[in-house]
């Protein structure tokens, strides 16, 4: 009887963490890849205080930026290389239109910001700005 409740309780809790974890991808605690960039987009939204209608076109530049490198991601193959090179062309791309956009004041914001992100990637990485193993 005791077995029988003991496998009970046990196979009650493998579903629960079964269940509980469908939603998830990858470490807990871990934010989706689009959560991440919707956070930081709210963040440098809040930072450069924008208006309604640099908001909107803020929004618009920064999408047609991810669906280009959608593209590029879709292309590029095993072509890693030129992936970067053309995520690099689009990036700067997008950043030259956004500093069009903004005011002198959020100019120095959104400069500072991007100058806060690269000091935090090159961090992740090492410190070598370069990725790969080590």
């Amino acid at each position: 009887m005791k077995r029988l409740m003991l496998l009970s309780v046990l196979i009650g809790m493998a579903m629960l963490v079964s269940v509980n974890g469908q939603d998830r991808q990858g470490p807990p605690n871990m934010q989706s890849l689009q959560q991440r960039r919707q956070q930081m987009m709210n963040d440098l939204k809040k930072e450069l205080k924008l208006t309604k209608d640099q908001d909107a076109k803020f929004d618009q530049i920064y999408k047609e930026a991810d669906e280009k490198m959608t593209k590029a991601r879709e292309s590029a193959g095993q072509d890693r290389t030129g992936m970067r090179t053309k995520m690099q062309e689009i990036n700067a791309d997008r950043d030259k239109k956004i500093e069009k956009l903004l005011k002198p004041d959020q100019l120095k914001k959104f400069q500072d910001y991007q100058k806060r992100q690269t000091e935090m990637r090159q961090n992740r990485q090492g410190g070598g700005g370069g990725g790969g193993f080590r």
